[in-house]
């Protein structure tokens, strides 16, 4: 094939742009593209806050706010702004009684580079402030005694024009555009080698065609890393404290300490409080418990002056991946990495499982690839209910793999991995799904047994093997139910 051929051409063009489209950036930017960035000190600890009005008028909604120390030193807070037009904006410099100096302020794109100065006379009082004391180098704004919503009046004229400049959208497209040509002349290349690499491809699917369970797990693998591109690749994560308006030290957003993002992600709805407000604390208490005191994490003597950890069903202990959480002290990274490895674990075992009950690769391949994009992680983006889901394949793959089994000695080496799948299921996050799953995985391997197509002796055999150890996990489990 000739390097510079119009089907090649075409085929690289269709390829990159295939495997470039999801990290392309919207055309539509968000709302952090701009920011009012405001230099202050205040007298009393509380919030300073920026409110837009995009034709519905003032609303917490449509605000951004960062939490203000008491009599700090001198610091910069950048207030999140949407792209726009606007004649006015309300600025709050604290939601207290006190007195509050402002000592620059301006509007900056996503970069930092400057948009708009703002001088301290396009400030002017609108409630609750005492006095507006404008000087050379400062403002100083005086709440009324008592006050706890003071607000001010930021007037633009002529109106501030909030808009992605040409330098600005090239930036940031650069970058991935240069990716674009990359990719687009690697695959040119190897088009242009086509022969030989044809032959190659050839000689890796026989060879993955006669391993078909590691072709399932790489193709799981690589599954998993398209559909969390921007974990992966993007320095995102599902435990970022900025997920929706969820509320961890402080009452107002950003909720922790030195954490300046003013930004919130759109949830869509879904249940993201229950990770941060319980298992990533259990986490951290079961780290301590081990590493530090040498002693099992059986009781939170943080919660309600002291409730059940280990067998309130919910702190994962016994999960073997929650080792790695553990392991960190409940670091953000470890968080991340388990939720790779738990969605790994749903296509793998997905993708075995129809391998095992079809013999037919390519639609174990297909369920693989189809797993992690299934619409259940868009409602439940991180609760822990997506551990449980991740889960549930294994303990039906164990039995269906008994079932298939020739001689007890193989039977009872998938009994036993019966017995870890449902220890790591039960203890996989949730009292609820994971229970459910439970129930519902193992009443349907006991189903893949019984209408197997074999005597019935042999039937029973594997039966009671498997009830052997089932009855075995029944006691093991006992303790922390």
């Amino acid at each position: 094939m000739k390097f510079l051929s119009l089907p090649a051409l075409t085929a690289a063009a269709l390829l990159s742009a295939t495997a470039v489209v999801p990290f392309l950036p919207s055309l539509r930017y968000e709302a952090d593209s701009f920011a009012l960035e405001v230099g202050l000190t205040s007298t009393t600890a509380g919030h300073v806050q920026v409110f837009w009005d995009n034709g519905t008028g003032w609303s917490e909604r449509n605000s951004s706010f960062l939490p203000v120390p008491e009599r700090g030193p001198t610091a910069t807070y950048r207030l999140r702004i949407p792209a726009g037009v606007y004649r006015t904006l309300r600025f709050d410099p604290i939601d207290a009684d006190g007195t509050v100096i402002v000592h620059s302020a301006r509007m900056v794109d996503k970069t930092g580079r400057a948009v708009r100065s703002i001088g301290f006379g396009d400030f002017s009082a609108l409630n609750q402030i005492q006095s507006l004391d404008a000087g050379k180098d400062s403002l100083e704004i005086r709440v009324v005694p008592g006050g706890n919503d003071p607000q001010l009046l930021l007037r633009f004229d002529p109106p501030l024009r909030l808009y992605n400049s040409a330098r600005s959208v090239a930036a940031d497209l650069l970058p991935r555009a240069s990716a674009v040509l990359a990719l687009l002349a690697a695959v040119l290349f190897g088009l242009d080698r086509a022969d030989r690499l044809r032959g190659r491809l050839a000689d890796a699917a026989r060879r993955l065609g006669g391993r078909p369970a590691r072709a399932v797990a790489l193709t799981s693998a690589f599954a998993v890393v398209l559909s969390a591109y921007p974990v992966v690749f993007g320095g995102k994560s599902y435990v970022a404290p900025n997920i929706a308006d969820v509320r961890l030290l402080y009452d107002a957003n950003p909720s922790l300490p030195g954490y300046r993002a003013g930004s919130l992600a759109d949830v869509k709805g879904s249940d993201v409080g229950a990770i941060f407000w319980c298992h990533i604390p259990y986490s951290m208490i079961e780290h301590r418990a081990l590493l530090r005191d040498g002693d099992w994490p059986l009781w939170n003597r943080y919660d309600s002056c002291g409730t059940p950890l280990l067998g309130q069903g919910q702190s994962m202990f016994g999960d073997p991946l929650h080792m790695i959480v553990v392991a960190a002290n409940g670091a953000a990274w470890a968080w991340d990495l388990k939720y790779l490895a738990e969605k790994w674990l749903l296509a793998a075992g997905l993708g075995l499982l129809v391998l095992a009950v079809t013999r037919r690769t390519s639609a174990a391949l297909i369920v693989s690839l189809a797993a992690p994009f299934l619409g259940f992680f868009v409602y439940r983006f991180n609760h822990p209910a997506f551990f449980s889901l991740c889960t549930a394949p294994w303990p039906l793959y164990c039995w269906v793999r008994a079932s298939g089994a020739r001689g007890l000695r193989a039977v009872g080496g998938w009994a036993a991995a019966l017995v870890l799948a449902n220890i790591a299921l039960m203890n996989s996050g949730t009292v609820k799904e994971a229970y459910m799953l439970l129930l519902a995985m193992n009443f349907s391997g006991l189903c893949v047994v019984l209408c197997a197509q074999e005597p019935w002796g042999s039937r029973l055999r594997k039966l009671a093997v498997v009830s052997w150890s089932m009855a075995l996990f029944a006691m093991i489990s006992a303790p922390s139910g």
